[in-house]
């Protein structure tokens, strides 16, 4: 179970939905994307369930892998048609809602620091 109250926890559920988009795609049109679809699924699942420790150094990456997943997605959107497009489109969007939750949580989550207190 998800979270939502967490620090990560929408961004995570963002990632399971990508990570399920990423099946779709596989479902929908399994020779070209064989190869691609599972690994890129399982490394979403994998992040979205390294965020529920609360790992900022794990969001960090996250953030920069959402925000690159995304722009990837686009382009494969955009070059494709019909249902697989869509599903691309999918998940751009939804990596790109993750890597903007994770920016407004890693900007707002104080640090270590103890100077601050």
């Amino acid at each position: 179970m998800i979270n939502l109250k967490a620090p990560f926890g929408i961004a995570s559920l963002a990632l399971l939905i990508s990570a399920g988009l990423h099946i779709g795609v596989l479902a929908t049109s399994p020779g070209a994307y064989a190869a691609s679809m599972p690994p890129a699924a399982a490394f979403w699942v994998a992040l979205a369930f390294g965020l529920r420790q609360g790992s900022r150094w794990l969001a960090a990456l996250a953030f920069l892998a959402a925000a690159f997943g995304g722009s990837v997605a686009l382009g494969f959107g955009l070059t494709g048609f019909g249902l697989v497009s869509m599903l691309f489109f999918g998940i751009a969007a939804t990596d790109w809602c993750a890597a903007i939750w994770l920016f407004g949580a890693l900007w707002r989550t104080p640090g270590t620091d103890e100077s601050r207190a």
